[in-house]
């Protein structure tokens, strides 16, 4: 009984020790249920990425002429054209949080056809078509090859994406995905394009923002 009751006090002890273990170095998300998830396993959002995102409000999309997946170039003065809002949606080809995501902008290129929705990737065409391939989007992806548009934007994780208004200005650049976020983006296109706001299906989308893994410009 004795042993017992000493091994059960040493249980409690050790419980209360790894309770009381201090916390590693982080930067608090938006979405504070980040500060209870393995940071090892995703990429958190930070106040400080959220910011620099938010200087880009405003600015006209930087000039720029990509090769296509589905043919061709698309330039900012496509996205300029006063016709339509669009998304642009950055791929890390090495990336797997960027398939992940996938999914999400599949849905809203498929239930918002009144808005343009473009990937763009790191890597050359042909590259880029691998990835189209095996992950079906269903929306053009363009090669950014020299990272040239994402460092101008200063994106610098895949799943960063940016909306743009008919005239091209840049509404909102976000650095991350969650459920939140991407019912606001929805109403938001919604509201750019002068059209209601469907119901689409985002049950990819993380509840915790998160972002992707760095691209080599801003390592």
């Amino acid at each position: 009984m004795v042993r017992r009751n000493c091994s059960l006090l040493l249980l409690t002890i050790w419980l209360a020790g790894g309770c009381s273990a201090p916390q590693p170095p982080y930067e608090p998300a938006l979405d504070p249920a980040n500060a209870k998830v393995d940071l090892s396993k995703i990429h958190p959002v930070t106040r400080g990425m959220q910011s620099e995102a938010g200087e880009f409000a405003g600015k006209p999309v930087p000039a720029f002429a990509l090769e296509s997946t589905s043919g061709g170039q698309v330039s900012d003065k496509v996205l300029s054209d006063g016709k339509q809002p669009s998304l642009l949606y950055f791929i890390n080809l090495e990336c797997p949080c960027c398939v992940d995501s996938n999914p999400i902008f599949r849905a809203i290129a498929k239930g918002l056809p009144q808005v343009r929705v473009f990937g763009v990737a790191d890597g050359d065409l042909a590259q880029t078509k691998k990835w189209v391939a095996a992950n079906e989007p269903d929306y053009p992806v363009l090669a950014d090859s020299k990272q040239d548009l994402m460092r101008a934007m200063k994106i610098r994780n895949g799943v960063y994406f940016a909306l743009l208004q008919p005239n091209g200005q840049v509404e909102a650049i976000e650095p991350g995905v969650s459920k939140e976020v991407m019912a606001r983006v929805v109403s938001r296109l919604a509201k750019l394009g002068g059209f209601d706001a469907p119901k689409l299906s985002l049950s990819q989308a993380p509840e915790r923002l998160t972002s992707g893994c760095a691209f080599s410009w801003s390592e």
